[in-house]
């Protein structure tokens, strides 16, 4: 179940992103980041799963969680770049709810200025999400 849910996301994401900044996703080696160029990193993050209707081998499982994305822009370079990259994340996750009605996306959260240990300034906008799928 949480693996479906994470690959409509990734999908999502893949489908609507654009632009030619470098996108990380999860885990990514940090040696392959730039030090002086903006960049995003997208990840799903699953959070608590709490049982929904039915009984435990019949019903549904509410699966809760949020979407991130944290843009890395160099510390010199202002904050336009980041907040268009917000705005265009949130654009693609904002209140969206998947073709099959399962997963549903929320409005987002958005955090930052931060300045990471690189010299790079980290702004980050996440987006919770639920899904409700039966027991599998």
């Amino acid at each position: 179940m949480l693996a479906q849910d994470i690959q409509t996301l990734r999908q999502r994401f893949a489908d609507q992103w654009s632009g030619s900044i470098p996108v990380f996703y999860d885990l990514a080696p940090v040696a392959e980041r730039p030090t002086n160029a903006p960049y995003v990193h997208f990840s799903v993050r699953p959070g608590a799963s709490q049982h929904y209707t039915g009984s435990g081998t019949n019903g549904t499982l509410k699966q809760l969680g949020r979407v991130w994305l944290q843009i890395f822009i160099p510390a010199q370079g202002g904050d336009a770049v980041a907040i268009a990259l917000s705005d265009q994340f949130a654009t693609v996750f904002r209140n969206w709810t998947s073709a099959d009605g399962v997963v549903h996306c929320y409005t987002p959260d958005h955090q930052g200025p931060i300045l990471d240990k690189s010299g790079m300034m980290m702004f980050t906008v996440s987006i919770p999400w639920d899904s409700v799928r039966p027991y599998s």
